[in-house]
């Protein structure tokens, strides 16, 4: 075999073991963007059940929600306002905590760990819900700019919501 052979077979060789690598790496990304997907959906779904635990756990959280829910919240705002201001705080930092859960749901999709179809049937029913909750809490808008994209995206949805 000649040299000119021998460096065509290198050749071959080489460009095989580029292309096996290459598939490998294929594979690997796949894996490793699954695992971030199911860390992503774990993380969503702890965030929410500590929320509502807290509620559950919290005989005055539970108290406080049963009555603003049972006199028509968010839509009705007068119950809140009969709360103590104690009561107005702690549902305001509630509230605020379901804001920063939003925030992350935003950041999750725009890093492209959520599908448009959760995005859409998920994240914008839930901002539009608790956009009425958020104001009739006076919950301040915090300065983080994500927590402003939630509120920019809420004033969207309720435009778009307006006839």
């Amino acid at each position: 075999m000649s040299i000119t052979e021998l460096g065509s077979i290198g050749e071959f060789v080489s460009g095989l073991a580029v292309l096996i690598t290459l598939i490998y790496l294929a594979v690997q990304v796949r894996q490793t963007r699954k695992v971030v997907m199911a860390q992503a959906y774990h993380s969503r779904s702890e965030a929410l059940q500590d929320l509502s635990m807290r509620v559950a756990e919290s005989e005055s959280l539970s108290q406080i929600q049963a009555k603003l829910w049972n006199h028509g919240w968010p839509d009705d705002t007068s119950a809140f306002h009969e709360l103590s201001e104690t009561q107005q705080e702690q549902y305001r930092a509630y509230a605020t905590a379901h804001m920063h859960r939003m925030s992350n749901l935003i950041h999750q999709y725009h890093q492209g760990l959520l599908t448009e179809e959760y995005y859409d049937r998920g994240i914008r029913g839930t901002i539009v819900m608790w956009t009425k909750v958020w104001e009739g809490a006076d919950v301040r808008i915090a300065t983080t700019a994500t927590l402003r994209e939630v509120h920019r995206e809420a004033l969207r949805l309720k435009e778009d919501s307006t006839p």
